[in-house]
């Protein structure tokens, strides 16, 4: 698709910016796209890095889409998308569809150390996955624990 007209939207040419390889969005999206991300083909798209950066140029740019975490989506200028299913069903990335898996593009963020956590590592392990943590995880629009049981 290039124009947004083919989609029943509007006619504007659609806008792609590619999340640069290795990304956890990027990773994510190709391997729902594709079923794993060597499979992707080589695009020519233009490449944006970090969440901001993809955050600003989609809400800055007519037409723009991009593979972004939906809690960067802010209901103004970035919108998250549903995804139409086989069956023609629409699945928005609401808290309950990402914690229910029902929306199949999402991905666990994992801590990991080097042996069991010491020192300052310890500390902050403790702190995000304690009260005051959690409640930062779900301010900053992630799923806490409490919300994937």
């Amino acid at each position: 698709m290039t124009n947004w007209k083919q989609l029943g939207g509007p006619d504007r040419r659609v806008a792609f910016f590619n999340k640069e390889p290795g990304r956890g969005t990027w990773e994510v999206f190709t391997h729902w796209l594709y079923g794993d991300s060597k499979k992707a083909p080589q695009v020519s798209f233009p490449e944006v890095g970090g969440n901001e950066e993809t955050r600003n140029k989609v809400a800055s740019t007519r037409g723009a889409i991009s593979q972004l975490s939906s809690s960067w989506a802010d209901g103004r200028t970035v919108f998250a998308l549903s995804i139409r299913k086989d069956s023609g069903e629409d699945v928005a990335p609401t808290p309950a569809n990402i914690a229910n898996h029902t929306y199949p593009m999402s991905r666990p963020l994992f801590v990991l150390t080097n042996g069991d956590p010491a020192g300052d590592a310890k500390t902050f392990i403790d702190f995000l996955l304690g009260e005051r943590g959690q409640a930062l995880v779900r301010k900053h629009g992630y799923l806490s624990l409490d919300q994937l049981k």
